[in-house]
C-alpha cells in the first residue's frame, strides 16, 4: 500500500527472454526484454487516460539490466534497473533502480545497505514523479 501515490494495489505479469552477457565468479551482467500486463488499482478514483477511474490496466514492455561484482572477499555490489514502458501511451513509463552493497561480518551474517530509486512518468494529479528508500539491514545465511 502506498497511501502518498494513492495506489491501493499493483499486479504485474510479465514474460521475456534473458542473456548472461558477463558471468564469472567475480562479475555477472544480465539483460532481459519481455512484454507484460500491468493492473493498477487506487485508494481514490482519479483522472486517467480522460476517464476517472478507481483501476487502470495497460500491456507494457520489460527491460531489464542487473550486475553483481564480488568487490573483495568479503564485500559485494549488486544493481538493477527496470524501466517497463507502457505501449499504449508511449512516453509514459516507470523505471526502478535498485543497489546495495553488502559486507561479511562473519561466515553467516552481512551487514546490507541500500538504495531505491522509483520513478513514474506520469504518476497522477499533486503525485511526485521520483521516490526514494534507504535501508539498512543485516542478513543471515542458513547452509
Amino acid at each position: 500500500q502506498n497511501k502518498f501515490t494513492n495506489l491501493k494495489l499493483r499486479g504485474q505479469m510479465n514474460g521475456g527472454m534473458g542473456w548472461h552477457v558477463v558471468k564469472s565468479p567475480q562479475t555477472a551482467f544480465n539483460v532481459l526484454a519481455g512484454v507484460g500486463y500491468t493492473s493498477d488499482n487506487y485508494y481514490d478514483a482519479m483522472l486517467i487516460d480522460g476517464a476517472v477511474r478507481s483501476s487502470y490496466g495497460y500491456a507494457n514492455l520489460l527491460l531489464r539490466e542487473e550486475a553483481t561484482h564480488q568487490l573483495t572477499g568479503s564485500t559485494s555490489a549488486r544493481q538493477r534497473l527496470t524501466v517497463t514502458p507502457n505501449v499504449s501511451h508511449w512516453g509514459e513509463y516507470r523505471a526502478n533502480w535498485d543497489g546495495s552493497v553488502a559486507v561479511a561480518i562473519n561466515k553467516t551474517m552481512n551487514l546490507t545497505v541500500g538504495l531505491s530509486l522509483a520513478y513514474n512518468s506520469e504518476p497522477g494529479p499533486g503525485r511526485q514523479t521520483t521516490d526514494t528508500l534507504f535501508t539498512t539491514g543485516i542478513s543471515v545465511k542458513f547452509d
